[in-house]
């Protein structure tokens, strides 16, 4: 991939990476080129003049990071010496031909480790891990809750009796805890959420914020003393496209018609749903400031009134945007700062929400003028499914009815796991399996309903001008694996445990591969310079972070800034570190839930059923592994301390 500047700059460039590069070819430090382009950074003062150069350096420094290949190419030897030099990018492989499927996991988790480390140079980050480790009148060290490896090997080797059932559980008793900030840990009296946070920073995956709702668990050893932490997770918002999960709940267009032929739907009952989706949304909007429309006869000239109205909208939103950002200089006081602060971001609230509407009123019109000429034609020829399943306009109307099916399960029946694993040193004896099993159970299932029962939804208040409470019911739980090569987490994980005379499963599917697609591989200091090159060309950012803009504000703001600097090709947001999808159905067929062919309850298994089976499948066998013994004997608690690896991290 090119980066699209003038050919001239492109040469200077090229030119100078060069010079960096044979430079770097001197040190034998790890990482030693991105090393190089960062010293040289580091080096330049930065001015109007030169600051798209150092811009386009630090994206190449992370692109080095995260080992990708970039050449300089000679395009025409003949042409003028300034202008023939192109720098090029290239993505590095999932794994390497000469690789194992170790190393490659090795290599991945290096280039995962240059952001996760960068966030101990942050004086909040190091700041929060100094005070986890002090201890005060009202609060023990974060240390209290990390379990001592030799005793707990030897322990469990001691209670070990393979004539006793379930032997282990008198070692390894666990459970599921919420850690919210509203409650201490009764051992230490540190808050759960800062205890949940303090173990997340431990990972080799940079810890970053997500937007929408987030539910962090902690898991916990009640067997010995303090409760210590035996792994961390979270449920999260899921993300909008996920194909590989799209197609097992049926919620792309060709999966849905290979299940409707599979269920024997019939095309009159798709009629029906289509119907009462798009009087289901129109209920949902607030539409008596927006251009009137015959409802049972709408017209083509009505979708154009309202893509004009949601652009006059938008238009006058960016113009207060304008007088937002240009408010500081003005005003004098803070009062008057505060109230015009307030007004303003009042209005503009209002008038993207306002071409939200608009937006999304005009694709109802569309699609009940579909649905109005599908149901005539239905009548007329006497059609089936199999008549119209190719026909273009039947597939655009079915789109629309998907799309909205899938942005409402979405919202409501499933969650992703965007953390989960085990803690040192539970995670030797493979806690991560465990974790990601008891999100599966029914006292996890509970804290989720707790948290989000009945629960108002903001955008749906704004979007229909009254408030709108929605309940949520779990229905599947969905995850990416770090490793596209492989994940020892969930390669093969699912129990079963006998409920009376029947069995009742968890599995964990593997759906197959996603795109390696998003933003890691981009560093904070590089999302720095990109603003300020955006600034200096007079271009201002329409991504402000709001709530209700739209989902992932990092990747559009780093598509908006790395397109105006020259780096206009997706591919690189496509790091290429393919992501296994997997999914874990919370009952019998979710997809015949979701489309209402099937009501059942979910699955009705304990934490306490799920940790026999655990302990039963894979415990008992992994204590009696030498390598493993050897392992817990001769580690040592402070070498994981997070105060250990500030100082590692500053002696390298």
């Amino acid at each position: 991939m090119r980066i699209e500047i003038p050919r001239a700059i492109n040469n200077k460039l090229a030119s100078r990476y060069e010079l960096i590069k044979a430079e770097s070819l001197k040190s034998k430090e790890k990482n030693s080129l991105a090393r190089a382009i960062r010293r040289h950074l580091s080096t330049q003062k930065q001015t109007n003049k030169n600051l798209r150069e150092l811009t386009i350096f630090s994206v190449i420094a992370d692109l080095v990071d995260q080992g990708w290949d970039i050449k300089v190419t000679d395009n025409d030897k003949t042409e003028d010496i300034n202008r023939r030099l192109e720098i090029n990018a290239s993505p590095p492989q999932l794994k390497r031909n000469s690789e194992s499927l170790n190393q490659a996991k090795k290599r991945i988790r290096e280039g995962h480790l240059i952001g996760a480390n960068k966030q101990f140079t942050k004086s909040s980050v190091r700041n929060f891990i100094k005070r986890m480790h002090t201890a005060t009148k009202t609060q023990e060290t974060i240390e209290l809750l990390i379990d001592d490896p030799k005793t707990l090997i030897e322990d469990s080797l001691i209670s070990f009796d393979e004539k006793k059932d379930d032997c282990l559980k008198s070692v390894i008793d666990p459970y599921l805890q919420e850690a919210r900030s509203d409650l201490k840990d009764q051992f230490t009296n540190i808050k759960l959420s800062e205890i949940w946070r303090y173990f997340r920073l431990t990972w080799s995956l940079e810890y970053k914020t997500n937007p929408g709702r987030s539910l962090p668990f902690l898991i916990r050893n009640k067997a010995r003393p303090n409760h210590p932490i035996m792994g961390i997770a979270m449920m999260a918002s899921p993300v909008i496209g996920l194909g590989p999960r799209d197609k097992r709940l049926r919620l792309t267009k060709e999966s849905f018609l290979e299940f409707a032929y599979e269920e024997s739907i019939s095309l009159d009952q798709i009629i029906i749903w289509i119907d009462e989706d798009i009087n289901k949304s129109l209920k949902a909007l607030k539409i008596d400031d927006l251009p009137k429309i015959n409802w049972r006869m709408p017209k083509e000239t009505n979708i154009l009134e309202l893509i004009e109205e949601a652009k006059e909208a938008k238009k006058q939103r960016e113009i207060l945007g304008s007088k937002f950002k240009n408010l500081n200089a003005s005003l004098d006081t803070d009062n008057v700062k505060n109230k015009k602060f307030d007004s303003l971001k009042g209005e503009m609230d209002f008038l993207l929400f306002k071409a939200k509407r608009a937006d999304k009123l005009s694709k109802l019109v569309k699609r009940k003028i579909t649905l109005n000429e599908l149901k005539k034609d239905k009548k007329k020829f006497d059609l089936k499914l199999e008549d119209v399943d190719k026909n273009s306009k039947f597939l655009d109307l079915l789109g629309g009815f998907i799309t909205a099916k899938r942005t409402s399960v979405m919202d409501s029946d499933v969650m992703d796991l965007s953390v989960c694993g085990g803690i040192f040193p539970y995670n030797s004896l493979i806690s991560g399996k465990l974790v990601a099993l008891l999100m599966a159970s029914n006292e996890a299932r509970d804290i989720f309903h707790n948290r989000y029962k009945n629960s108002e939804r903001e955008i749906a208040r704004k979007m229909a001008g009254r408030h709108i409470r929605k309940s949520s019911t779990l229905r599947c739980l969905t995850t990416t694996s770090i490793y596209g090569v492989g994940s020892s987490q969930y390669n093969r994980l699912k129990i079963n445990v006998l409920k009376g005379k029947k069995e009742q499963r968890i599995n964990w599917e593997n759906l197959g591969e996603s795109m390696g697609y998003g933003t890691y591989h981009f560093s904070d200091d590089t999302q720095d310079y990109l603003d300020k090159y955006l600034n200096l060309t007079g271009k201002t950012t329409r991504i402000n972070y709001e709530f209700g803009e739209g989902t992932s504000p990092r990747m559009r703001r780093l598509r908006e800034s790395m397109s105006n600097l020259g780096f206009r090709s997706d591919g690189f947001f496509q790091h290429q570190n393919k992501r296994i999808t997997y999914l874990c159905d919370l009952y019998e067929s979710t997809p015949h839930e979701i489309y209402g062919l099937k009501i059942s309850k979910p699955r009705n298994i304990s934490q306490n059923q799920i940790s026999k089976a655990w302990r039963k499948r894979w415990l008992e066998k992994r204590i009696h592994r030498e390598e493993i013994q050897k392992q817990m004997k001769t580690s040592k608690i402070k070498e994981q301390l997070l105060s250990h690896k500030i100082e590692s991290i500053e002696s390298e």
